[in-house]
């Protein structure tokens, strides 16, 4: 059996999952803005809009984080993908007919 790095440990679904969790859209942070934002539009009272503004300041910091985070991942897992394809062509012998 090949090794799988570091999910050498885990099975296919378990190693799946892992991969799923690390790409996923941070909806957490997506359903918290969507749902202050429902609440700015039936928010009446100064004092409310305040609050509902600080809190979505703070939320809105909070998935721009997110979504750089997911990003940077992103960016690290295509360069690694460049690197693996650009070492399989050192390793290849000029007779190995692997396709990209």
């Amino acid at each position: 059996m090949a090794s799988r790095g570091y999910f050498s440990s885990l099975t296919k679904d378990q190693e799946d999952n892992a991969l799923l969790k690390r790409l996923a859209v941070p909806e957490q942070s997506y359903n918290r803005l969507s749902s202050l934002l429902s609440r700015l539009t039936e928010s009446t009272s100064p004092a409310e809009l305040s609050t509902l503004q600080a809190e979505l300041d703070e939320e809105y910091v909070n998935f721009e984080l997110a979504m750089i985070k997911s990003q940077n991942i992103r960016n690290v897992n295509e360069k690694e993908i460049q690197r693996y394809n650009e070492e399989k062509q050192i390793i290849c012998i000029p007779p190995c007919n692997i396709p990209p």
